[in-house]
C-alpha cells in the first residue's frame, strides 16, 4: 500500500536566515532559521502543510522521521549530515544519497526496521502514519483514504464494515491499533480486534499470569508509560453516556474505551497518536506527574509493550 504522499518538485526558495548561514559556512542545525529551511523542504517535497515557525514541533520531528523512513535513513527525527544531504537532493529532482544501512518501509506483519525492538516498530508505524494523514488535517471522509482505512480494518477479524457510511459511521480507532502492531511486526502476540477492550483485557491475563507474552496492561497508577506503550482512556457510549471502563472490568466484556500510542514522553506531558481522533490520526497531550505517571482524568490503564 502507498505511503499516501504526492511528490511535488517546485522552484524553492531558500529561507533567507538558513541560506546566510549556509553561505557563511556556520550552519546551526537548531537555529529557527535551519528549522523553517527543514519545514519549508518538507513541504515541497512531501506536499505537506506544515507551519513555517522555526519551531521543532512535535509534527516537524514527525514529518522528519517520515521522510528519513521513505529515504532509508536512521529514523530518529533529527535532520544531521545525510538527513540534510537528502533532502537537498530531493529538492534538486535527484536521487537520494545511499545510507550506510538501508531500511525498508513496513509491511503487514514484518519487523519494520531490522534490529528494532518491537516498541520503536510501533513508534515508526504510528509516526508514519500520522504523516500520511497530514498530521491531522486529512479528515476520514475523503475518498483518498478509503484505501487506508480499509487495510486498517482487514487487520481485525471483523474486517471492513458494510454500514453505509462506514467510514464515518463505524469507530475505527481499534481497527488503527490492530493494524499498526500488525505492521510492527506483533505477530500472534496482539489479539487484534475492533474493540479496545478485548487487546487490553488480553494484556491483563498476561500481567497476572505472568507469561512471556510482550503485551500486560497495568493499572495508570502503577507504571509510567514508555515511548511505544499505549495509554487507555474511558470514553462515551453512543448515548453520551460514560462507559465505566477501569482496569478491574476491563478483561469482562465490551465497555467503550480508546487507546493511543505514545511517541514521546516529554517534561510533564507524553505525546500520543492514536485513530480516529478528530476523524483522523491525530496527536494527544496527555499530563504526567515528576515520575511520569498520566495524571489526566479517566485514563485507566497503561499497555507495556515488552521489557
Amino acid at each position: 500500500m502507498g505511503r499516501g504522499f504526492q511528490l511535488q518538485i517546485e522552484p524553492f526558495e531558500f529561507d533567507y536566515e538558513f541560506e546566510e548561514e549556509w553561505t557563511t559556512g556556520s550552519t546551526n542545525r537548531s537555529s529557527p532559521g535551519y528549522i523553517k529551511w527543514v519545514q519549508q523542504s518538507l513541504n515541497q517535497i512531501m506536499g505537506l502543510r506544515l507551519a513555517v515557525d522555526g519551531i521543532s514541533g512535535t509534527q516537524t520531528r514527525s514529518a522528519i522521521r517520515s521522510f528519513q523512513q521513505q529515504r532509508g535513513l536512521s529514523v530518529d527525527g533529527i535532520v544531521g549530515p545525510q538527513t540534510e544531504a537528502a533532502l537537498k537532493a530531493a529538492l534538486a529532482g535527484g536521487p537520494a544519497p545511499t545510507p550506510p544501512q538501508p531500511r525498508p518501509l513496513p509491511s503487514g506483519g514484518g519487523a519494520y526496521t531490522p534490529g528494532a525492538s518491537l516498541r520503536q516498530n510501533i513508534v515508526q508505524v504510528a509516526q508514519a502514519e500520522f504523516a500520511r494523514w497530514n498530521f491531522g488535517q486529512t479528515d476520514e471522509s475523503d475518498p483518498r483514504m478509503r484505501p487506508v482505512l480499509e487495510a486498517y480494518w482487514r487487520a481485525t477479524p471483523m474486517g471492513v464494515p458494510t454500514t453505509p457510511n462506514w467510514w464515518s459511521n463505524v469507530a475505527w480507532s481499534a481497527a488503527f491499533i490492530s493494524w499498526v502492531m500488525k505492521t510492527a511486526g506483533a505477530g500472534s502476540n496482539f489479539r487484534y480486534s475492533s474493540a479496545h477492550t478485548d487487546y487490553v483485557g488480553d494484556a491483563k491475563r498476561n500481567r497476572l499470569a505472568n507469561n512471556t507474552n510482550p503485551f500486560k496492561a497495568y493499572r495508570i497508577t502503577e507504571v509510567a508509560p514508555r515511548v511505544g506503550d499505549l495509554v487507555c482512556v474511558e470514553r462515551q457510549d453512543g448515548n453520551g453516556n460514560w462507559s465505566g471502563v477501569n482496569y478491574d472490568n476491563v478483561d469482562q466484556g465490551f465497555r467503550a474505551s480508546h487507546c493511543d500510542i505514545v511517541v514521546e514522553v516529554q517534561a510533564g506531558q507524553l505525546i500520543t497518536i492514536g485513530g480516529n481522533v478528530s476523524d483522523s490520526v491525530s496527536d494527544t497531550p496527555v499530563r504526567i506527574d515528576g515520575n511520569g505517571r498520566v495524571i489526566q482524568s479517566r485514563y485507566y490503564a497503561v499497555v507495556r509493550v515488552g521489557p
